[in-house]
């Protein structure tokens, strides 16, 4: 509805971090395919499934922060030297703050005596993790590469040129 949606940096940086995603499940999709054992059973299968998921989990951080690189410095902005890190540490805690935020709301509507007090500790174990998520939030933050600046003209080059011998190693069938 709005034309003017696309031009928002909040639009282009969600989309681009979506296509980082999506890249990566891409990417996973292959390397499960293509790398041998994965149906095999014993402690090397398992111990091999758990490295794909690490790797995937990595992955997954690393190809959505190189995805929002391109906008960032169009726009001028600085990036992040350990937004990776900063995701795998904080990403994996939203969904159990999301769980204590609806349990809490669930427990409100509850019309007992008993509910309010359930309700103040669910709040409290939130606020707690909470306080987790931002010290280890703030602690990324203040770490030496934090920010970072890209020379606008430089960066977008190089960016363009990588893209283009991506292309051609794809086109040429060893990508």
């Amino acid at each position: 509805q709005n034309p003017y949606a696309p031009c928002d940096i909040g639009f282009q940086l969600s989309f681009c971090a979506v296509l980082g995603v999506q890249a990566s499940v891409a990417l996973t999709r292959w390397e499960e395919a293509h790398i041998p054992g994965q149906d095999a059973d014993g402690w090397q299968a398992q111990l091999r499934r758990a490295g794909l998921t690490v790797l995937s989990t990595v992955q997954t951080a690393a190809l959505a922060s190189l995805a929002t690189l391109p906008v960032l410095v169009a726009q001028g902005l600085t990036t992040s030297g350990v937004g990776v890190l900063a995701n795998l540490l904080t990403v994996w805690m939203l969904q159990p703050a999301l769980g204590l935020v609806v349990l809490a709301l669930q427990i409100v509507a509850i019309p007992l005596a008993i509910a309010a007090p359930l309700a103040h500790m669910a709040s409290f174990l939130l606020a707690v993790w909470l306080r987790i998520f931002y010290a280890l939030a703030s602690w990324c933050a203040a770490l030496p590469l934090a920010r970072l600046y890209l020379p606008r003209e430089y960066t977008l080059l190089v960016l363009v040129l990588l893209g283009i011998l991506a292309l051609v190693y794809y086109a040429a069938g060893r990508f």
